[in-house]
């Protein structure tokens, strides 16, 4: 097995992927944050775990408003967490492949050592062997 040369390129595309994701898990707090802040604000509630279908439930939220809520929602997870959550389990399943890459390649390396100190043994050996010669 040989080390990839093209892991310095892996890395370059790992870090670029993580920073547009940070970004983009950044901007899914703001929407979400601001989505809830208008829930809240519509239903007098204190906590976003105070959202409840009851709590949505009120006269004084319209129609209008929750189908806003809900298309906003849904916009948020089919635009946004979703694939960045796809993304996520992609650069997972790299890891898991670029780990076994490492495995086998540190294994190689072990294995070739091993080879090298036998050679040498048996180098010393012959080396012994002729020095009584001398």
């Amino acid at each position: 097995a040989v080390v990839s040369t093209q892991s310095g390129h892996y890395g370059r595309d790992m870090e670029m992927e993580l920073s547009v994701n940070k970004r983009l898990l950044e901007s899914i707090i703001v929407v979400r944050d601001d989505l809830m802040d208008s829930i809240r604000e519509e239903c007098g509630l204190t906590g976003t775990s105070k959202i409840t279908s009851l709590a949505l439930n009120k006269r004084t939220v319209s129609k209008e408003k929750l189908c806003g809520w809900i298309e906003s929602m849904c916009s948020i997870l089919n635009s946004n967490a979703v694939p960045l959550l796809q993304s996520t389990v992609a650069k997972a399943d790299r890891c898991e492949v670029l780990d076994s890459e490492k495995i086998k390649d540190q294994n190689c390396i072990i294995q070739l050592q091993n080879e090298l100190i036998k050679k040498k043994e048996k180098s010393t050996d012959c080396d012994s062997a002729l020095i009584p010669l001398l």
